[in-house]
């Protein structure tokens, strides 16, 4: 990592006009390998926070966060299947696909994919599924967002017991 020498180069570097001579040779040096980079996602200057496999990670609070523009889209994706008489297969597995991908923030609503996966698995090769009072209730428990987390912090606090499989005595 390049330390830098004046506060130009900082705010050139901040800025994106600069890149750290490190982080520019490894880019360097994969594509001439054959490896493909996309410069508009690669983060060449170290962050606390940053957003990763649609998920805002940060390192400093060590939380994990559905960011706010994710969200709303799916409560608006939600909201309208919700208010379909039928929909398609595919756009009720594109929900429930969201919304399994948030429990890995939200651990607490791990359940509340059940209904719509089982209208999946009856709607079995149909054209469509029809939007029952138990999927629109568990899309209600989604989008009203009284038990959904939008942040989970993954450091254990307090005392955390620690397992020793095998202890060496003289």
């Amino acid at each position: 990592i390049t330390r830098p020498t004046s506060e130009a180069q900082a705010k050139r570097l901040l800025s994106g006009e600069e890149v750290p001579e490190g982080p520019f040779l490894g880019m360097l040096i994969m594509t001439m390998l054959g490896t493909c980079i996309n410069r508009a996602k690669s983060e060449l200057i170290p962050k606390t926070r940053i957003e990763f496999l649609g998920y805002i990670i940060d390192t400093i609070l060590c939380t994990v966060e559905i960011p706010e523009p994710k969200w709303e889209t799916f409560c608006k994706e939600a909201l309208e299947i919700r208010n379909s008489k039928k929909v398609t297969p595919k756009d009720l597995e594109k929900i429930r696909g969201k919304m399994a991908s948030f429990s890995l923030v939200s651990l607490n609503m791990r359940l509340y994919i059940r209904r719509i996966t089982n209208a999946l698995r009856e709607g079995g090769e149909a054209q469509h599924i029809e939007v029952d009072k138990e999927i629109r209730d568990e899309i209600d428990t989604w989008v009203n967002a009284k038990y959904v987390a939008k942040s989970r912090k993954w450091l254990k606090e307090g005392v955390v017991p620690l397992e020793v499989t095998e202890i060496f005595t003289d």
